[in-house]
């Protein structure tokens, strides 16, 4: 410019961008600076109210208003006014006193009034605390007599006088029926009115009694016997009027009998020793004869031939007829003496029993020239015809069967010997008459038990299903089948073994094991559940425990599984020891107390990318010789182990296990043949290590054919004629990989001063939608902490990493539309400070706010130095 020019003359400016160029002088010299550098400065510090939410002032505050207010702005440099509404203004102009709120904006004054028999004091609460008491009556406070009272509707005592007690007179005594004496109006006796008869003592008394109990007439009686008569045949009186005497007359050898409905008779003489037989009505009973053919039941010599003899006489020889009934011990003979006891010649041919005959046992009696067989028809009711058993002149052992020599077999009854031990159980069996008995079994298992006794403890269950709930609590008790496992005689419920006991061949819904005896099963199948939670030893072999809902093993004592399946073992005692050997099928087992070993099985997970086997902290697995599989068996799976393991000769997928406790052992993989770690032993002198640690995939080591010198990873070497293709370095102090570049190229060092070109370093970014309070950060994770819709006040807690000096941090929130407080943490270790900035107090609605710091190791806080608030 070629002349002063003063700012009025300057042209007028547009629009204010923030960009202009302004002159300004500091110090004496003048600078050029930007119009948003100058509004920005001197920073905002101070807190100040406005109206209205102003973005660009970072440090104000709006007014706003709640239930009741309302906020009432004038034009500029006018009035800004705080006015009640609803309710609140309704309490302005309500009046004084007690207030009710009858509507949502409405107070009314209201007064307590008083009702009958209350009085109120201050209704309105205005000189003090409303009042309430029982008003007083007329009646004097005091104690009384025998009172006469008065009181009103509300219950109250409004009158009382006292009375003085006094004694009566009696006006009149009436006297009934059988009493003398009254009317007594003031003193007179009352007695008892006499009757018509005669006082005096009568003997065997004739009386009258009215209706007072009063003997109104007595008179003696005789009471002596004039006569005493009898009717009705065989007894006589004599002397009926003085002294009776009774006498029975009769014929001698004759029986009395009533020859009518009152009288009696005396049968003519009956012939001796003859068979008596009743006449009929009003007929004499008589004797008869018997005729020939009839043997007498005593066994002696008597009587006359022909006769039936009871004592005396000679034996008459039958000709024929049939014995009906035998009884006694005599010995019976055909065609020979009585009394003989060598039979002669003569046979039974056939017995014909005319009702059921009971026996504990019947006998048969060879005889000299006989056959060589005896033949006896029986016919059973439960038959529709007879059947013949014929039985050879040998001895028969039932038992045992009929010997070889004899025409027999040899072979034994069934298919097993029937011992003395053993209780039979079988859907033919009855358990109301049955014996335990393998030809007469009972009906149920239940049955069963309860026969158990000294020398019979085994069960024997026949092909069936058998629906019922069994506890066992006979020590050394055995079920067995006839059948070698568990497929057509099964339990429907649950077996309890409480008891020592072995279980073999039978199939049941579940299995419950406790009390503390050693227990066996073998040769079973389980459905749904195995528990046991006895401290007893148990034993299970060659049985499928293919349980819907696992096997629970929370007792304590050794459990050994072998052979079979075995599903979802669940151990969970600490003082248990399970070992499962040599199962197929062994589905997510697994241990949260106590020890579990696993050798020579097929372990499978559940489902895919499970884990097959976990074990909790404070546990001990053993997992060995053994292969774990996905659920459907086409590749290898994880596993989950803390507290001490050991691995020997497994097959499992290691990469994607988890391992949080202690190795046991130092071979511990073995996948398609791979291993962690191989051992060759040298000579004597020492042992040649040959190891390779965190291969990942499928790896082959090629020893060279020649002999030649492995190369050391720590040794000082010298590669001849060696290429390296694609070198991968897999561990640098900490596990990774480090890939070398494909071009010509330096690499940067961890601790050397190199510069970088065309490199991004990523920031760590911490972001979720609504951060809980507090924050609780950490440098060491972070180098970013944000919230896209804070929907709470949070407070920013220090530093829980270990940071370095110079390292940054930024914070960023935005609320979910309502402002938010924030709080930051001040005054201790790896807090914030203020530097420069103000840290803020809130967000602004559905603003953006950031917060920088720089770590200052030297105070040991985080040093803010610049906040920026979205417009």
């Amino acid at each position: 410019m070629s002349a002063q020019v003063t700012i009025t003359q300057l042209p007028t400016a547009g629009a204010i961008t923030g960009t202009e160029a302004v002159p300004i002088v500091q110090n004496g010299v003048t600078k050029q600076t930007t119009a948003a550098a100058l509004a920005g400065s001197p920073v905002q510090t101070q807190t100040f109210l406005t109206l209205n939410q102003e973005p660009t002032l970072a440090n104000s505050r709006y007014l706003g208003a709640t239930n009741g207010l309302t906020l009432t702005a004038s034009s500029p440099q006018g009035v800004l006014n705080v006015t009640t509404t609803g309710a609140l203004s309704s309490l302005v102009s309500s009046g004084t006193g007690l207030q009710v709120k009858t509507d949502a904006t409405t107070l009314t004054g209201r007064t307590i009034a008083s009702g009958t028999g209350i009085s109120v004091t201050n209704g309105d609460g205005i000189a003090g605390n409303p009042s309430v008491a029982i008003a007083n009556t007329s009646v004097t406070p005091g104690s009384y007599t025998l009172a006469n009272i008065t009181v009103n509707a509300q219950g109250q005592i409004t009158s009382a006088a006292s009375n003085t007690a006094s004694s009566g007179t009696v006006q009149q005594v009436n006297t009934g029926t059988g009493l003398t004496g009254g009317p007594i109006t003031s003193t007179g006796t009352v007695s008892i009115a006499n009757t018509a008869v005669t006082a005096g003592s009568y003997t065997a008394a004739n009386i009258t009694v009215n209706a007072q109990g009063q003997i109104t007439a007595a008179s003696n009686g005789s009471g002596i016997v004039t006569s005493v008569g009898w009717t009705g045949g065989i007894v006589s009186v004599a002397d009926p009027t003085t002294t009776p005497a009774f006498t029975i007359s009769g014929t001698s050898g004759g029986i009395p009998y009533f020859s009518n409905g009152t009288t009696w008779a005396s049968s003519a003489a009956l012939a001796a020793n003859a068979l008596v037989v009743g006449g009929g009505a009003g007929a004499a009973p008589a004797t008869v004869t018997t005729g020939t053919g009839v043997v007498t039941a005593l066994g002696v010599n008597a009587g006359s031939a022909g006769a039936f003899v009871v004592n005396g006489g000679a034996l008459g020889t039958p000709s024929g007829g049939t014995v009906t009934n035998l009884t006694g011990t005599a010995s019976i003979n055909i065609n020979g003496t009585v009394g003989a006891t060598t039979p002669t010649t003569g046979v039974f041919t056939t017995a014909t029993a005319i009702a059921a005959a009971t026996q504990d046992a019947v006998r048969l009696q060879g005889r000299a020239g006989g056959t060589s067989s005896y033949v006896a028809t029986v016919t059973p009711t439960t038959l529709n015809a007879s059947r013949t058993v014929t039985l050879p002149d040998a001895d028969i052992n039932f038992t045992t069967g009929l010997g070889v020599a004899q025409g027999g077999t040899g072979r034994t009854v069934g298919n097993y010997s029937v011992f003395a031990n053993e209780l039979h159980v079988s859907k033919n069996g009855n358990d109301s008459t049955g014996d335990g008995t393998l030809i007469n079994p009972v009906l149920t298992i239940t049955k069963a038990l309860t026969l158990i006794g000294a020398g019979v403890n085994t069960v024997i269950v026949h092909p069936g299903t058998y629906t019922e709930n069994l506890t066992v609590t006979s020590t050394n008790t055995t079920i067995a089948t006839t059948e070698l496992t568990g497929a057509n005689t099964q339990i429907s419920g649950t077996l309890t073994l409480s008891a020592a006991a072995r279980v073999s061949g039978l199939k049941m819904t579940n299995l419950t094991i406790t009390g503390t005896g050693n227990t066996y099963i073998s040769n079973c199948t389980v459905d749904t559940q195995v528990v046991k939670s006895g401290s007893n030893y148990v034993e299970i072999i060659n049985s499928e425990l293919q349980c819907v809902s696992g096997i629970q093993i929370s007792g304590s004592g050794v459990v050994s599984i072998v052979g079979n399946k075995c599903w979802a073992v669940a151990v969970s005692n600490a003082s248990a020891n399970v070992l499962i050997k040599d199962c197929y099928q062994v589905i997510t087992p697994s241990v949260s107390a106590g020890t579990l070993q696993i050798e020579g099985s097929a372990i499978f997970a559940a489902s895919p990318t499970s884990n097959a086997v976990t074990s909790s902290a404070g546990t001990a697995i053993t997992l060995a010789n053994s292969f774990v599989l996905n659920s459907a068996g086409t590749s290898v799976e994880r596993v989950s182990l803390a507290g001490n393991y050991s691995i020997l000769n497994l097959v499992y997928d290691k990469t994607n296990s988890t391992f949080a406790g202690t190795s046991l052992n130092a071979i511990d993989y073995f996948q398609y043949i791979n291993a962690d770690r191989v051992n060759f032993n040298g000579s004597t002198s020492g042992i040649t290590g040959l190891i390779a640690s965190a291969v990942a995939g499928t790896t082959s080591l090629t020893l060279p054919a020649a002999t030649d010198t492995l190369v050391g990873r720590t040794t000082t070497d010298t590669l001849t004629n060696k290429t390296l293709t694609s070198p991968v370095i897999s561990t640098i102090v900490n596990t990774g990989t480090l890939t070398l570049p494909t071009s010509t190229d330096t690499l940067v060092g961890r601790a050397t001063t190199d510069t970088l070109t065309n490199k991004r370093i990523t920031p760590r970014v911490s972001s979720a939608a609504n951060i809980t309070s507090p924050l609780a950060w950490n440098s060491d994770d972070f180098d970013q902490y944000a919230s896209t819709a804070q929907s709470g006040a949070l407070t920013i807690s220090a530093d829980a990493g270990i940071p370095t000096d110079g390292q940054k941090m930024i914070f960023r929130f935005k609320d979910n539309g309502t402002a938010r407080a924030l709080t930051w943490t001040t005054g201790t270790s790896k807090s914030f400070r203020a530097v420069g900035v103000t840290l803020p107090t809130t967000t602004v609605a559905s603003k953006t706010v950031y917060v920088g710091c720089i770590y200052n190791s030297d105070a040991v806080r985080w040093d803010a130095i610049a906040t920026a608030q979205e417009a």
